[in-house]
């Protein structure tokens, strides 16, 4: 089996990332199952974060097709829902075979 090159990276605004993420709809194929959340990291959000008592800020990479197409920061609640926005903050997103990072 031939191994695939890593995708090339190309550092753009947060806007940029975000513009792309929203254009794949990928978490909408979250919300139905057809790309797959897997939590990298987990741990109880900062006080400064203004979230409610048991909040965990995590960093979820996305996978489809066994493929990473994206990377994302969430305040999960205890309730189930997402905190901030309400939305996952989007940190890098695979497009064309080139993957958009946020430029630091």
């Amino acid at each position: 089996m031939a191994s695939r090159a890593p995708p090339s990276v190309l550092y753009v605004s947060k806007g940029d990332v975000r513009r792309r993420f929203n254009n794949a709809g990928l978490w909408a194929e979250v919300q139905v199952g057809t790309v797959q959340a897997v939590v990298k990291r987990s741990k109880p959000a900062p006080w400064r974060a203004w979230q409610p008592r048991g909040t965990l800020s995590q960093y979820v990479i996305y996978l489809k097709g066994g493929v990473h197409v994206a990377g994302v920061h969430q305040y999960l609640r205890p309730d189930g829902i997402l905190g901030g926005s309400g939305l996952p903050d989007p940190k890098w997103v695979l497009d064309g075979g080139v993957r958009y990072r946020v430029a630091p």
